[in-house]
């Protein structure tokens, strides 16, 4: 299992981009146009969800790729990715992020010659019913400060939980040409709810301006989700009243 969001500046999702790619139309005769098996077909968040199909014997190379699609038929950040055994036969789990809001999904999957196959045989598609689940949270304090001196960053957060998990947090000025271009990033383990806490430091050589914070939460090293909530810090010049902080989207979407 595989969840990725189109960060051009995370390196944890470099391989989760080229999957993005991934093509998944058309529909051949044998068991690669049958539907696929989808175990359980409705949870919540974290909810472990088996998918297995057959009849992927395009070759010594063959993959099976695909993804969620949402409500609306739109893209989710849930991508799978396996590998066939020698009878053509497959199965793979995923987690449900609890980023993604309740409704009726959509599972589609195809099966490749190889992992550079831009078309392949595309299963029936399967149903998952993701149900109501918390909101996950990241809190930034303070969020206005004033520049030539370090300032200390209290970040918190929520539902990231699961084996190996990890929290990857950091802050960056908005503006620059690309986001890895962090003041400080840390990485935080979270207790068995989920529930983590702990510093950045934006150093006294950090320029007055606003700067954006962020935070992924990672599993087994690969990231599930990115937190929704991505706090601005304004830096004042020093004599200067901070100016009011005004909520920021940038693109982090895949």
């Amino acid at each position: 299992m595989v969840v990725g969001f189109r960060i051009q500046r995370h390196p944890a999702v470099v391989v989760i981009v080229a999957l993005a790619s991934l093509a998944l139309t058309g529909t051949s005769s044998g068991q690669a146009g049958q539907p696929i098996s989808v175990s359980p077909t409705e949870g919540m968040a974290f909810t472990q969800v088996s998918v297995s199909g057959g009849g992927c014997l395009k070759g010594p190379s063959s993959v099976v790729g695909g993804r969620l699609f949402a409500p609306n038929g739109a893209e989710s950040s849930v991508v799978i990715d396996t590998t066939p055994n020698s009878a053509g036969n497959w199965t793979t789990t995923f987690t449900v992020p609890p980023d993604l809001p309740a409704g009726q999904y959509t599972i589609r999957a195809t099966c490749r010659q190889n992992p550079n196959d831009p078309g392949g045989d595309a299963y029936q598609p399967g149903p998952f019913r993701i149900l109501q689940s918390p909101r996950p949270v990241f809190r930034v304090s303070p969020t206005q400060a004033t520049a030539g001196q370090a300032v200390v960053l209290s970040v918190s957060g929520t539902l990231c939980r699961g084996a190996q998990a990890e929290v990857d947090a950091g802050v960056f000025a908005l503006g620059t040409e690309e986001a890895d271009e962090f003041v400080d990033r840390r990485s935080f383990t979270p207790d068995a709810q989920g529930n983590w806490s702990g510093q950045l430091t934006m150093p006294a050589s950090a320029s007055p301006g606003r700067y954006r914070t962020f935070a992924g939460c990672n599993i087994g090293g690969r990231q599930l989700f990115i937190y929704p909530d991505k706090p601005s810090v304004v830096l004042s010049a020093r004599g200067a009243r901070p100016a009011a902080a005004v909520p920021a989207r940038p693109s982090f979407t895949g």
